[in-house]
């Protein structure tokens, strides 16, 4: 994230946030952040004994939620969830604070208080109010230039910030169905209102290992492209349309993919003469 290291708090250890000018470590092991205008919500686990002492502001105090703003300073807490339930995933988008938890149920909390604003199944999602259901779980969702888009096991779908459904694509619907049915969505990536999807290969399949299909702003299917070998995205690049694949331990190629074309364009890490093989043009 662009923003002045000075002011911007980060995880700098699996129990410590900090800047560059001062650092707090909390009561348990960070397992999922969030990024909010000011600072960061973070879901921790308990340690037990023998864990780092937090510091004094935190004493005695075993949150499974904590906001934390950009000046280190403790804010907004949450102790627990109904049935017990741990936090899976924490994601801020759209000015949405939304937690899922492992009693697959999503919960929705007011960024600035930790206010609870509603709850949902994880087979539903909720637009402005307007509950849609799904036949299957939500897999996970983004939102980009006003629109949601959201994915099932084997479907994307297109929302409008209101919950009207503007496209659907399935991949279950693409000619020859035999061909993909050993296929799943594994993630994507959206920006600007266009998608990159990220589609890989079990067992049955006789395709080759990854597929990537891209999307225009209305959801419309734009191009399709067969790739030679294991693709996803790199948890660190989280800007713009680009894949990473493995060269070998610890090494890694990514490329940029022009997202109206499909083709791999310009080498982003990586070795730059073995990833450079991997481009079309």
């Amino acid at each position: 994230m662009g923003t002045d290291s000075d002011h911007c708090i980060d995880v700098l250890g699996s129990a410590t946030v900090g800047t560059g000018q001062s650092t707090l470590v909390v009561p348990g092991v960070i397992t999922e952040t969030a990024r909010l205008p000011d600072g960061l919500v973070l879901a921790l686990k308990s340690t037990g004994t023998g864990a780092s002492e937090p510091s004094p502001c935190l004493d005695d105090r075993s949150p499974l939620l904590l906001e934390v703003t950009d000046d280190c300073t403790p804010g907004w807490e949450i102790e627990s969830f109904p049935d017990d339930a741990s936090v899976a995933d924490i994601s801020h988008r759209g000015g949405r604070l939304i937690v899922e938890t492992d009693s697959d149920r999503f919960v929705e909390l007011d960024p600035e208080t930790g206010d609870r604003r509603r709850s949902w199944r994880r087979d539903e999602f909720v637009f402005d109010g307007r509950v849609v259901e799904f036949d299957r779980p939500v897999e996970s969702f983004e939102r980009s230039d006003g629109r949601w888009v959201v994915q099932t096991a084997r479907r994307l779908y297109w929302f409008d910030e209101n919950g009207s459904q503007s496209a659907e694509w399935s991949i279950d619907d693409l000619d020859e169905p035999e061909r993909w049915s050993g296929l799943f969505p594994k993630s994507y990536r959206t920006s600007d209102g266009r998608t990159l999807l990220v589609v890989q290969a079990d067992s049955r399949s006789t395709l080759s290992s990854t597929m990537l299909f891209g999307f225009d702003e209305t959801g419309e299917q734009t191009w399709r492209k067969r790739a030679n070998r294991s693709w996803g995205f790199h948890p660190e690049e989280d800007g713009g349309f680009s894949v990473t694949t493995p060269l070998r331990r610890n090494t890694y190629g990514t490329v940029e993919v022009d997202i109206d074309t499909g083709e791999f364009v310009r080498v982003v890490n990586g070795p730059d003469d073995e990833v450079a093989q991997f481009l079309d043009r």
